[in-house]
């Protein structure tokens, strides 16, 4: 074999294994190229949620709503589904007390990790106490409820449930928009990802 047709050869193998070279590199930079066009460009940055409720922040604490609320909270460490409003339980409160039932009882195997409360102006009448005996009815003033309800991003709605941790915490607050299967789902995924409670 000729000096020449070596050296075409290993001219060859050299221009490959620099082009394996070069793959090898681009393999590792386009990650890093395409994470910083994603970070300084916001080009395909998810902008979605997961949650179906209206995210509080920072979390509102229970003991805004006086010291009743928080002191059943401190004996009963559990996430609550919990309704405030102001007034007579009328169509919009007994309707909430539903889905509030409802969602209680899909929680299926977790429920004993849920609790109902209802803190309101007013008791509810016998009928309702009746129909909802397992629900934690607390009274508080005015005031305070029109305080912990009222938000810049609040809905007008009289009557607002919202989601509470076990250390008192009001995290997703819901209203008419919203139904049962929105505040079970949110529900299951916090239980799902929370070891307390």
């Amino acid at each position: 074999m000729s000096v020449s047709v070596v050296s075409e050869l290993e001219r060859k193998s050299v221009r490959r294994n620099q082009i394996k070279l070069l793959g090898i590199f681009a393999v590792a930079l386009l990650p890093l190229l395409l994470a910083v066009l994603m970070y300084f460009g916001g080009f395909a940055v998810p902008k979605g949620h997961t949650n179906h409720g209206e995210l509080v922040v920072p979390p509102l604490s229970v003991s805004l709503l006086g010291p009743e609320p928080l002191e059943y909270l401190e004996q009963n460490r559990t996430w609550q589904l919990m309704l405030v409003g102001q007034g007579e339980c009328a169509d919009n409160c007994s309707q909430w007390l539903h889905t509030m039932r409802q969602v209680h009882i899909l929680m299926g195997r977790e429920m004993d990790r849920v609790s109902r409360m209802f803190v309101g102006t007013q008791s509810v009448g016998d009928g309702l106490k009746d129909s909802y005996p397992n629900l934690t009815m607390l009274k508080t003033n005015e005031t305070l409820i029109q305080d912990f309800n009222d938000s810049d991003s609040a809905p007008s709605d009289t009557w607002q449930l919202w989601l509470v941790d076990p250390l008192g915490n009001a995290m997703l607050r819901y209203d008419h928009r919203h139904t049962g299967y929105d505040i079970k789902d949110d529900l299951k995924k916090l239980l799902k990802l929370s070891k307390i409670g």
